[in-house]
């Protein structure tokens, strides 16, 4: 009987462990080109949240319009060609985050683990114009980003 109790102790215990590592933040590098730099300012004070904020919001966002509404390829495209451009962009400004395991789970989802910044940027700039013109249909998305305005 207390055998039993002790094994079952452990199993739980084991399991709460096995958890908290599932839930551990990840940290990651972020960069974000400095025209960015006046969207975060502008979005953080018009939806009252931080930088970090932003950021995992940009993340979701992506996220979000990575569904079957609109070219998972097309996204995947656009987050590539950002990730690009911000990778050449000496003057790139860089900030360390944790990601949360949500976000982690968002970025597998969409198998974009290693074009993080990209998609911050991605979201980010939809985010923005959401805040102008509340909701962007595919092709308002599409000419948006085949535009100059993002940058």
């Amino acid at each position: 009987m207390v055998q039993t109790k002790v094994d079952a102790a452990l199993k739980k215990g084991k399991q709460k462990h096995l958890d908290s590592e599932k839930n551990e933040d990840k940290k990651c590098q972020i960069k974000y080109p400095r025209t960015e730099i006046f969207k975060f300012k502008k979005l953080s004070e018009y939806l009252g949240v931080s930088r970090d904020g932003l950021i995992r919001q940009s993340i979701l966002v992506t996220r979000f319009y990575y569904s079957d509404d609109i070219s998972r390829n097309w996204i995947v495209e656009q987050v590539k060609k950002l990730q690009q451009g911000i990778d050449n962009n000496e003057a790139a400004m860089s900030q360390e985050l944790d990601l949360e395991y949500r976000d982690e789970k968002a970025l597998e989802e969409m198998s974009l683990m290693d074009y993080i910044s990209g998609c911050v940027s991605f979201g980010l700039n939809i985010l923005y114009q959401q805040n102008i013109s509340k909701k962007l249909s595919l092709e308002e998305l599409k000419a948006f980003y085949n535009s100059d305005e993002q940058s």
